[in-house]
């Protein structure tokens, strides 16, 4: 239906805009319908399906989510961890800090410490 009104790869603006609308409207099976049609690993449409399944509680889907993603920014990290922290799932959390310490640290030669201060 909405594939035909629109090429959801045309524009990864709009297909991610799309998803977002349906995951803050909680209509996860949409967003993860327009999510699935997008052929090119979109971390925009990624994190808003990591916040609509973290808001939901669902929080294996939000991981799913996260561990599809090749490459990931500040800002889908920080969507990781605040839906972990949002439920209590404290173990998670440091499993997640973890990986995210060791990027850190072997790839790019930084602590986090040093980004707090940038």
């Amino acid at each position: 239906m909405l594939k035909q009104m629109i090429n959801l790869n045309s524009n990864p603006f709009v297909s991610s805009g799309i998803v977002d609308v349906y995951c803050k409207c909680g209509n996860m099976k949409y967003a993860e319908l327009i999510h699935s049609r997008i052929c090119v690993d979109n971390m925009f449409s990624t994190t808003s399906m990591i916040v609509g399944y973290s808001s939901q509680q669902n929080m294996s889907q939000a991981r799913r989510m996260f561990d599809s993603l090749k490459s990931k920014n500040s800002v889908v990290w920080s969507a990781m961890f605040s839906g972990y922290l949002n439920y209590n799932c404290c173990e998670n959390v440091f499993e997640l800090y973890i990986i995210y310490y060791y990027i850190l640290l072997v790839f790019f030669f930084l602590s986090p410490c040093v980004l707090c201060v940038l």
